[in-house]
């Protein structure tokens, strides 16, 4: 009969929160293929104490299984004959032959042999972003509002790798580039001041979207029309200002 259910103890799990999430995913998904499967291949760790705390892990998950069976099979003896079996700290001694000494008997769940299981290497390391995924949902942006001049950028270097993986891990968590760039798409629509109606003709830019407040201020609405009038209204309005006397 497999076991119902494993014990996880907070000794070995308090160190889980301290490592990085593709260790803490890749152990607990070691745990699950361990505790279901008869001949378990697991994800190499390539990390000592990660490694050694899920060793222990694993062997907790033994014990118990053990336990587990040597509870049900006594209970099956105990239907047969009657009586509850001693426990092994109610069994007697016995003499050690070598050197006629009394020694305990050996708890059985400390003498089994381990689950014997694989291990597969596996990349633990985070995903690399696609910058040139990233280079062309920009430039479909300023291809789209090419009218207004947006400039399209020609590469993406150190830099801009840098700050963009910055601003995808703020503002798309999951790393979705295509919605990422769909928000700055759309204030871009809903912005005549991104788009160079301004008092000094600037326009929106890669680099401009790189940096952090600047991106959080687009993103938040900031540059957004405060009312519907055209773009040709508001221009005039401007000149208008500019000759008032």
């Amino acid at each position: 009969m497999p076991i119902p259910a494993i014990k996880l103890y907070k000794d070995k799990l308090v160190y889980l929160k301290h490592m990085t999430v593709e260790l803490r995913s890749a152990i607990f998904l070691n745990i699950i293929v361990y505790s279901t499967e008869e001949n378990p291949v697991l994800v190499e760790l390539n990390d000592p104490l990660a490694s050694q705390i899920q060793q222990d892990i694993l062997k907790s998950i033994d014990r118990h299984e053990k336990e587990y069976q040597d509870k049900v099979e006594k209970n099956r003896e105990n239907g047969k004959k009657g009586g509850r079996p001693k426990s092994i700290q109610d069994a007697p001694p016995v003499v050690d032959s070598k050197h006629g000494a009394l020694t305990a008997q050996k708890d059985p769940i400390e003498a089994q042999e381990p689950k014997q299981s694989k291990v597969v290497s596996m990349d633990l390391k985070q995903p690399t972003l696609d910058y040139e995924l990233i280079e062309t949902s920009w430039n479909n942006i300023a291809e789209k509002y090419e009218k207004f001049k947006i400039p399209k950028i020609a590469g993406m270097g150190d830099k801009r790798k840098k700050a963009i993986k910055a601003r995808l891990a703020e503002f798309a968590g999951d790393g979705d580039i295509a919605f990422f760039f769909k928000q700055i798409e759309l204030k871009i629509e809903e912005s005549n001041h991104l788009k160079g109606v301004n008092d000094r003709g600037w326009v929106v830019n890669f680099d401009f979207i790189c940096t952090a407040s600047s991106l959080l201020k687009l993103l938040e609405g900031n540059y957004s029309n405060k009312d519907i009038r055209s773009e040709d209204q508001l221009k005039w309005d401007r000149v208008r200002k500019e000759v008032s006397y």
